[in-house]
């Protein structure tokens, strides 16, 4: 695909390609499906409005105010946004303190979105989705901007074993993986994939597992995927680690597994949970996290939890157009498609009559599958971005 590439065309190719692949015959139980117990009278608390971001609600297009990530850092939430579908950024990182009620100064990101907050080792990791110049990710204590590789896009990072760091994404038309061994001061490239069928490739998540690191290549032409395995020595190829076709976002530890949203990017969408060894689609929701031996998941209207993915507990209620969660000391931290943050106070589920879990299937063309978008890569011999990825919200 090259830069001259009409928009419209590539739109529509986004759609018909994800779409299909992802939902066509994806079965699961979407959050808010099971019911309590016969006789049971439950008053679920509701999520209040707390500030509005004030950077992200600046964004000049919906996309770009909507709140795609939370997280909770040294007692401050963070918040992932913008639209690298459009060109945006920079990126102001920032803190809400809730207890001066005040948004703290941060850093201004070089990168047109950040998409995955990540905290690895006690510090807060902000990968530029695709950087502006040369930012290949932010991080904090204290915040600074770190050049390292010069990524055409970093998704995501991580740590294999607690010493080390990794950042995925892609270097031109290649997907890369690279592996820092003194906290981020160097950096060396372990993997790159190169497309032969066309196109671009991307890794769009990395996920730890039993010592292992899990990444999974997605092709922008075909959308082929195949992923790697890395065991500390050797690369290998590995098995298929999204059930729902999806291209797969920021992968959690949870159950001797990983949960792994199907797009991430503020989308409704399966959620898929991999255990090592095969894929399943487990629940049907704009984001998930997964804490303290609890997985929450946030769904049209309520955030529902579980500590097996067999009972299910509707925890809150939160605005319609909620996109993104965090969890930290019973507090449920809630962003919105304008820019909003809201919280509310929950209890971790506890054992008990399971609720229904029947599934649904949803079919091609629901209207929840994501939307692409166009946009090209600026800067010189920068390839054109990775259309089939999900951009535009109006949805997660």
């Amino acid at each position: 695909m090259t830069a001259t590439t009409p928009r419209s065309i590539r739109r529509r190719r986004s759609l018909a390609g994800l779409g299909a692949v992802a939902l066509a015959a994806a079965t699961f139980a979407p959050v808010g499906s099971g019911t309590a117990p016969a006789g049971a009278e439950v008053t679920l608390p509701a999520a209040t409005f707390v500030a509005t971001h004030p950077y992200a609600a600046a964004q000049t297009t919906a996309t770009g105010r909507t709140i795609a990530d939370l997280a909770v850092h040294d007692g401050k939430v963070f918040a992932g946004y913008g639209d690298y579908g459009a060109n945006t950024g920079p990126i102001t990182v920032t803190g809400y303190d809730p207890a001066t009620g005040a948004f703290e100064p941060g850093v201004v990101a070089d990168t047109e979105a950040v998409l995955n907050l990540r905290e690895i080792g006690g510090e807060l990791y902000a990968p530029s989705t695709d950087p502006k110049q040369s930012a290949d990710y932010s991080a904090s204590d204290p915040w600074r901007n770190v050049a390292a590789v010069g990524a055409t896009h970093v998704f995501d990072m991580v740590t294999l074993t607690g010493t080390d760091l990794w950042m995925v994404g892609s270097k031109g038309n290649d997907a890369v993986a690279w592996r820092s061994l003194d906290d981020g001061a160097t950096w060396t490239e372990s993997l790159r994939i190169a497309p032969t069928a066309g196109g671009f490739n991307r890794f769009y998540f990395a996920g730890v597992l039993d010592g292992k690191l899990y990444v999974q290549n997605r092709n922008s032409s075909t959308g082929g995927t195949s992923s790697m395995v890395f065991d500390g020595t050797t690369w290998s190829p590995g098995p298929n680690l999204t059930a729902s076709g999806g291209f797969g976002w920021a992968p959690q530890a949870f159950a001797d597994g990983l949960v792994i949203h199907g797009a991430g990017h503020g989308y409704l969408y399966p959620i898929d949970y991999f255990d090592g060894t095969t894929s399943r689609s487990i629940r049907l929701g704009y984001d998930a996290v997964a804490a303290d031996g609890v997985l929450y998941v946030l769904g049209e209207g309520s955030v529902e939890a579980t500590t097996d993915m067999v009972s299910w507990s509707t925890l809150a209620t939160v605005p319609a157009d909620a996109r993104s969660i965090s969890v930290s000391e019973g507090v449920l931290w809630v962003g919105t498609a304008d820019g909003g943050l809201w919280s509310a106070s929950v209890s971790a589920p506890v054992a008990g009559p399971s609720l229904d879990t029947t599934t649904t299937t949803v079919a091609t063309g629901s209207g929840k599958s994501p939307k692409g978008s166009g946009g090209q890569d600026k800067g010189s011999g920068k390839p054109t971005k990775d259309t089939s990825s999900p951009k535009g919200r109006g949805n997660r």
